[in-house]
This record gives structure tokens, C-alpha cells and sequence, in this order.
């Protein structure tokens, strides 16, 4: 693995009803970051408000982690509120 590889890292994110709780990990599986924000639902806040809510919490994930957006390489949300086909859309 490349020096640069070894930066690269993964994003969960699991955007609940009350809150939001993000980790970042290395290509390993080795947890390196974590951080947790408010709502992740957009059916409780709006989606300008719930997209805010996440990418901070992302972010302060990574910086817990000494990463950026920049060294992430997958990432996967779980998100309430995403619960019918037509919710999909609005919320990608």
C-alpha cells in the first residue's frame, strides 16, 4: 500500500431522528474518527437543514481522524427518513 493509500478512509454515517453519529476508518477497518450532531432526518428539519447537520458532523468526524473529504474513498449513509423510493432523490 502507497503512502497515499494509507491516508484514504471510509465514512458511516448513521443519521437518526434525534441525532447523527459518523466514524471514519482506514482501508483496515481501524476506527480513526468519530463525531455526533444533531438530527440526520430531513422529514424533521427540512433537507437544506439535515444536509447541513450531516456534512458538519462528517466533517468533524474527519478531523477527529487528521483527515479531509479529500481522503475519503466510500462512504455509507443510513439516513431516517429515506424510507420510500421517492425519498431517495431529494435526499441524494
Amino acid at each position: 500500500m502507497s503512502q497515499a493509500d494509507e491516508q484514504h478512509v471510509v465514512v458511516g454515517v448513521d443519521g437518526g431522528g434525534t441525532s447523527t453519529d459518523v466514524l471514519v476508518a482506514d482501508l483496515g477497518g481501524a476506527v480513526l474518527g468519530s463525531a455526533t450532531g444533531g438530527t440526520g432526518n430531513w422529514e424533521s428539519v427540512g433537507l437544506p437543514a439535515m444536509a447541513a447537520e450531516v456534512a458538519r458532523t462528517v466533517d468533524a468526524a474527519l478531523t477527529t481522524a487528521g483527515r479531509t473529504r479529500h481522503h475519503v474513498v466510500a462512504a455509507v449513509y443510513g439516513l431516517a427518513g429515506v424510507d420510500w423510493p421517492s425519498d431517495v432523490e431529494p435526499v441524494r
